[in-house]
């Protein structure tokens, strides 16, 4: 849920369902693992999506695509980063994903939202949508939960900016033994 999952629910009666989203570019084998990681849960396979241009770049992101079903398993992930029936209307983070935070957790988050910055030697989390708060409390939950050190990092374009999170690099070692055997080959 820290990447490029959306918990979606349609009524406060109705179930969640998991819609994730990967671009073909680079990342269409690791979409169709994790369609197999989820393969109980949905209906119909990995398909393409149908893009408009970004509204920062003007460029059309090809993609794929699938959804789990509606469970009410899913619930709980949606509350916990949307609030009960989204009263935050985005995701949020809040000190209770502390307690479900593990170094699978990680290792999926970093494979959805993370990459290795050659010039810097290090790894960055993308995590511009959330306040500056809420990275702060994620760089805290990585300390707390793993051992591991980051720090909000400013990042600034010429239409956006917001905070992204950079690992230590003497956490590096540590970060790479924790996460390695939970991640897809071709990351």
């Amino acid at each position: 849920m820290l990447g490029d999952v959306y918990a979606e629910r349609i009524s406060p009666t109705s179930n969640t369902r998991l819609s994730f989203d990967q671009t073909i570019d680079g990342h269409s084998s690791y979409l169709f693992w994790l369609s197999e990681l989820f393969a109980s849960f949905i209906g119909a396979p990995v398909r393409p999506t149908d893009r408009k241009p970004d509204k920062r770049t003007g460029k059309i992101y090809n993609s794929l695509q699938f959804k789990t079903l509606a469970f009410p398993c899913f619930n709980l992930y949606r509350d916990l980063f949307y609030g009960p029936l989204s009263i935050y209307g985005r995701k949020v983070i809040t000190s209770a994903i502390s307690e479900y935070f593990t170094a699978v957790s990680l290792a999926f988050w970093i494979m959805d939202d993370g990459y290795w910055h050659e010039a810097q030697s290090t790894i960055f989390l993308c995590t511009e949508s959330f306040t500056l708060e809420e990275v702060q409390l994620l760089c805290t939950i990585l300390d707390s939960n793993l051992g591991i050190t980051a720090t909000p990092n400013l990042r600034t374009t010429n239409t956006s900016s917001g905070y992204r999170i950079r690992i230590y690099i003497g956490s590096l070692g540590l970060l790479r033994s924790l996460v390695s055997p939970f991640m897809h080959a071709s990351m």
